[in-house]
């Protein structure tokens, strides 16, 4: 009875014996050829142009692959084209089929509706040059046999999304329901997201594919849905860490804010009580000059007033003093004064004028 894991490995050998037979590479596929690189109408010089250009006689249904990061779902659709949309550079059409089933098992079908051709956008990876070379024997868990890396699971430069890209000639691959084959190594297939806030990090790993020596195939199904997973968690991660720095920001942003509002409010203040200080100062100021002011008034009245005393003492004193006592004021200036009480006995013998006293003084 044969494993589960042998079982599967025919599987494989069948469809990808299968995808090889109905598939030529696309250089050699002449529906896939003139649907994506339809060729100009030749017309001679005599002949005038009739009509529109005509199509391709084979149009195929383009399919569209996309993945849900939150759900971790794989979902497609198709429309049908004339031509190839080139809507992004660098991209060519690469045909694509669909796993049936039926009485004998597994079977390789046409992807587009009603029988018709289906094809996918794939790409030429630039960014590998052939090195480093695939690992070869390569034990890992789970398996018996030998395996060989024959693919890599990048991240897009965008980070929109993430592509498989092979190392091999002829992998095939199923994702889904979906199986197509990369004929040459770098040959790419990009898978992006629905959502379009969601990127892939920067920090992201580059995951190997592996496949049994000798049989290169590959079912990515599981292994995509897995890394969507550890994908959307960290970029969950990374968005609360981003939610986290932008928070603290916007807070110290706040808080330096705040300060800065204290810091001119002080400034506000400091130049409010520099300003009453000021005001202060020059009311001082002008206190100081209006009291020397007052007191220059005030000794100016007084010099005034003193020098008014003086005269009208002076005049007083001219009004009180008898002329009769000029002599004897004369005569207390030369030293030549009699006491007090001398002149008064004189005065009393004598009963002569003041005139003959004073004469006779004078010639005493």
């Amino acid at each position: 009875m044969k494993t589960g894991l042998k079982a599967r490995e025919e599987v494989y050998a069948t469809l990808l014996e299968q995808l090889l037979a109905s598939f030529a590479e696309p250089q050699e596929d002449t529906q896939l050829t003139e649907w994506g690189w339809p060729p100009k109408p030749q017309y001679s010089f005599t002949e005038k142009r009739s009509g529109p250009r005509e199509g391709p006689k084979q149009p195929f249904f383009l399919i569209n692959m996309k993945a849900s990061a939150e759900t971790a779902r794989i979902s497609w659709s198709m429309k049908k084209y004339p031509c190839y949309p080139r809507d992004r550079a660098w991209h060519n059409p690469l045909r694509v089929a669909r796993l049936g089933t039926g009485a004998e098992g597994f079977r390789v079908e046409q992807a587009g509706q009603g029988g018709q051709p289906g094809a996918i956008s794939a790409f030429i990876d630039v960014t590998y040059s052939g090195w480093p070379r695939p690992k070869e024997g390569i034990f890992v868990e789970g398996s018996s046999v030998p395996l060989r890396e024959v693919a890599v699971i990048k991240r897009l430069p965008g980070g929109d999304g993430i592509s498989v890209m092979s190392y091999v000639d002829g992998l095939g691959v199923k994702l889904d329901d979906i199986l197509f084959v990369l004929h040459v190594p770098s040959a790419a297939v990009p898978l992006r997201f629905t959502e379009q806030s969601f990127y892939v990090s920067e920090n992201f790993e580059e995951i190997p594919m592996y496949a049994p020596t000798g049989l290169d195939f590959i079912d990515i199904n599981v292994p995509v849905k897995n890394l969507i997973k550890k994908l959307y968690q960290l970029y969950l991660q990374e968005e609360q860490e981003k939610n986290s720095k932008r928070e603290k920001q916007d807070r110290r942003g706040s808080e330096e804010l705040v300060c800065q509002q204290e810091e001119e409010l002080m400034l506000q203040r400091h130049e409010t009580d520099e300003e009453k200080l000021e005001r202060l100062r020059t009311r001082r100021e002008e206190s100081k000059k209006h009291r020397d002011l007052r007191r220059e008034l005030k000794e100016a009245v007084h010099h005034m007033k003193g020098t008014t005393r003086t005269s009208e003492e002076e005049e007083q004193h001219e009004e009180e003093y008898d002329p009769m006592l000029l002599p004897f004021l004369f005569q207390e200036e030369c030293g030549l004064v009699k006491p007090l009480e001398e002149l008064c006995q004189s005065e009393k013998r004598c009963d002569g004028s003041v005139v003959e006293v004073m004469d006779q003084e004078v010639s005493s």
